[in-house]
């Protein structure tokens, strides 16, 4: 320690602190004036860059690539409504024929005037819908007397009523009766009161 305190001259300190300063200015002085674009992705630590050090508004839509994000969910839910074209979902029959819910699994009109007397066909069935997605067929096979039958459909209950032209003020007092005689398929005869005869006229048929 003696010998330390010859050598510490007044001369001696003052070169050392001035070396001292020197370096540590020179390094502040450099970490001050990076030039542009100097510091890059290796530089820079995993995670050193959270989202507390970035200035609001620096992340724009022109810097983000955009087919790097997946779609935001409730996105995905503004995309199918816009499809509902301002009509509420529950305006919509879903095409189910399993569930037991009371809705309308089968619907058509058959106009007398057109139908097949010969065989199964599309021909005379009007506004016709099946909840199997398939074709409703119909025949009439005699007087007051037809068949329909929606193709692929399980079910087993159908209503009908007769149909009279549009705007018409008189009619026939009828009655129908409907039988299942197969899978989704039907008889329906059209009966009337006053002559107590079968009669051929336009109905409608529904499948609950």
């Amino acid at each position: 320690m003696k010998q330390i305190r010859k050598r510490l001259t007044y001369a001696n300190v003052m070169s050392s602190i001035a070396v001292f300063l020197i370096l540590g200015g020179a390094t502040a002085f450099a970490a001050g004036q990076l030039g542009k674009n100097t510091v890059g992705t290796k530089q820079l630590k995993k995670n050193s860059v959270t989202s507390a050090k970035i200035k609001n508004g620096a992340v724009t839509g022109a810097k983000v690539n955009l087919a790097s994000l997946g779609t935001v969910p409730s996105a995905t839910n503004a995309n199918n409504a816009s499809q509902l074209g301002g009509i509420p979902a529950s305006g919509y029959t879903r095409n189910d024929c399993g569930s037991l819910t009371g809705q309308i699994k089968g619907f058509a009109r058959i106009n007398n005037a057109s139908v097949s007397t010969t065989t199964l066909s599309t021909a005379g069935v009007e506004t016709p819908y099946n909840c199997s997605g398939k074709s409703v067929l119909a025949r009439r096979f005699s007087t007051g007397k037809y068949e329909v039958k929606f193709t692929e459909s399980p079910v087993a209950i159908a209503l009908a009523t007769p149909l009279e032209a549009s705007g018409s003020e008189v009619w026939d007092v009828n009655s129908t009766s409907v039988n299942r005689v197969g899978v989704g398929d039907f008889f329906i005869q059209i009966w009337n009161n006053p002559t107590n005869t079968f009669l051929s006229d336009s109905f409608a048929i529904l499948t609950p």
